[in-house]
C-alpha cells in the first residue's frame, strides 16, 4: 500500500508541474538512517539476526557502498545492531497478494556517524543527485515506454530498491510533449539524442535509461545507459525474474552514483579549505550561506574568516578534499562555482 500510495502522490505532483516549468534538481534524502526488511516470525530469537540485516541495509544506504558489511571496523557493528536502535517495529504488506512480515528499525545516527568516522569509512551525505529514468519494456503487449501508471508494475518495483540505496528516481509524465520527442525504440536504439531533448524539460541531474526485456522462457534482460555530465555509463543485467534484473539495475544506478558523487575511498585526519562566496548582500543571505555549508556531510565545522562588502570568506573544517567539497556544493545548486575556490549565492 505505502508504494501504491507513493506512486499516486508521484503522478499528481508530476500533473501539477506540467501546468509550470519542470524545475527537478538535486534533492535532500531523508531516512537514511531507518530500513524495513522481510522476516520470517517475531521472536526475541530471531531478532538479533533480523536487525543485523536492517543494519546492513542502513549502512549501504549511508555510505552508498555494497561492501561496507565487509569493512573492518563494521562487523562488531552489525554483531550488536540492537544496541544502536531507536526504534522498532513489525509490519506486514501485501505482496502478490500475500501478506509478507516485516522488521522496521530506526538506529541513532550519532552513534553510526562515531562509527563510520573511527573506521575511517565516509558517508555519502544527505544531498543526492536526482535521477530521470526512462524504461522501455518489450513483452506480450509490444514495446512501450512505461511509467508510474502502468499496469506491469515495473516502476513500482524500481522505485522498491532505489528507497533501500537512498537515491531518488523521478519518472517523466509521458505525455505528448515526451513521446513527440522520445519512442521506445530511441531507448532499444540507444539513442541519446532524442532522450536527451526529451529529458531537457525536467532539469534533472541524471538521466537513466533502461529497455527490459524476457529474452528467453526463463530469461530476463536489461540495457541500462546512465547520462552523467559528458559521460555515458552501461551495464547489462540478467536473471530468472523481472525484479531481479530491474534491482541489480538500480544497484547499478547507485553504485555508479556513489563513486560519482559521494566520497570515495576513507578519511582519518581533518582539512581546513577556505571559500569565497560573492553576491552576499544581507545577514539573512549569509545566514543561508552559513547553515548550508554546516548541512555539507564532510563538514565538521564552518568559521567566518573574513567579511567584505558583497562576499564572505568561509573557512571549513572537513573530513573529505576540495574534490569531494566542490561536487557537494555543485550539486546543491544553492552555491554557483565562479573559479577554483570562488562562489556566488543562486537566489
Amino acid at each position: 500500500m505505502k508504494v501504491f500510495l507513493s506512486s499516486f502522490l508521484m503522478i499528481l505532483l508530476f500533473y501539477a508541474l506540467s501546468f509550470s516549468p519542470l524545475m527537478v534538481q538535486a534533492v535532500v534524502v531523508t531516512g537514511l538512517y531507518e530500513a524495513e526488511v522481510p522476516v520470517l516470525d517475531q521472536s526475541a530469537s530471531s531478532r538479533k539476526k533480523n536487525m543485523a540485516a536492517v543494519l546492513r541495509v542502513v549502512l549501504i544506504k549511508l555510505t552508498g557502498d555494497r561492501q561496507v558489511p565487509s569493512r573492518n571496523g563494521v562487523t562488531e557493528l552489525l554483531l550488536n545492531a540492537d544496541q544502536y536502535v531507536q526504534q522498532f517495529e513489525y509490519r506486514t504488506r501485501d505482496e502478490a497478494g500475500k501478506q509478507q512480515l516485516t522488521l522496521w528499525a530506526q538506529f541513532n545516527r550519532s552513534s553510526l556517524d562515531k562509527i563510520l568516522h573511527e573506521a575511517a569509512i565516509p558517508e555519502w551525505g544527505r544531498e543526492r543527485p536526482s535521477t530521470l529514468v526512462w524504461l522501455a519494456v518489450g513483452d506480450a503487449r509490444g514495446r512501450r515506454l512505461t511509467g508510474l501508471s502502468d499496469i506491469s508494475g515495473y516502476v513500482e518495483k524500481m522505485e522498491a530498491q532505489a528507497k533501500t540505496r537512498g537515491i531518488v528516481l523521478i519518472h517523466p509524465l509521458l505525455d505528448l510533449q515526451d513521446t513527440g520527442k522520445l519512442q521506445a525504440s530511441d531507448i532499444w536504439g540507444g539513442f541519446q539524442e532524442p532522450v536527451l531533448a526529451a529529458s531537457g524539460r525536467y532539469h534533472a541531474d541524471v538521466i537513466l535509461t533502461g529497455r527490459i526485456e524476457s529474452v528467453l522462457p526463463e530469461l530476463w534482460e536489461a540495457h541500462w545507459i546512465a547520462y552523467i555530465d559528458d559521460q555515458a555509463y552501461t551495464w547489462i543485467t540478467q536473471g530468472t525474474a523481472s525484479e531481479t534484473v530491474l534491482d541489480e539495475g538500480i544497484d547499478g544506478l547507485a553504485d555508479v552514483l556513489a563513486e560519482r558523487y559521494g566520497q570515495a575511498g576513507t578519511y582519518t585526519r581533518s582539512d581546513e579549505i577556505e571559500i569565497l562566496v560573492n553576491d552576499i548582500t544581507d545577514y539573512n543571505q549569509y545566514s543561508k550561506v552559513l547553515n548550508y555549508l554546516e548541512s555539507l556531510n564532510s563538514v565538521t565545522n564552518v568559521e567566518v574568516k573574513e567579511v567584505k562588502l558583497g562576499s564572505v570568506v568561509y573557512l571549513l573544517t572537513t573530513r573529505a578534499d576540495i574534490f569531494v567539497i566542490s561536487k557537494a556544493v555543485d550539486l546543491g545548486h544553492t552555491l554557483e562555482q565562479i573559479s577554483a575556490m570562488s562562489y556566488r549565492l543562486v537566489e
